[in-house]
């Protein structure tokens, strides 16, 4: 159940438009991923999740599928221009799916 809840979650978070241009180093699918691991591991910080991602990184591709994130400052600065109604999508897709 876990784990089709973050494929959804993961799938949605796919359908946010791309605000960055040209290529990227981190992807919005890692940021908006990890945002989302840190909050179901519990961590206190987003700098703790950050200090821990070397620790946890085999899991972390495992169950959240992130290859790869930047620091806690580079999150913010990835995911500050997302307008929060692409994230209430993947909220409502998440809510219907628990709901059935």
């Amino acid at each position: 159940m876990y784990d089709q809840l973050v494929e959804i979650i993961s799938n949605s978070f796919q359908e946010i438009p791309k605000h960055r241009k040209g290529k990227t180093e981190f992807s919005l699918h890692d940021c908006c991923m990890a945002s989302f691991a840190m909050f179901a591991l519990k961590d206190p910080s987003l700098l703790s999740f950050i200090s821990n991602f070397a620790f946890r990184k085999e899991n972390l591709e495992q169950v959240f599928k992130i290859k790869k994130v930047p620091s806690d400052n580079g999150i913010r600065k990835i995911l500050d221009p997302v307008l929060p109604e692409y994230l209430l999508a993947t909220f409502k897709t998440m809510f219907k799916h628990l709901e059935s």
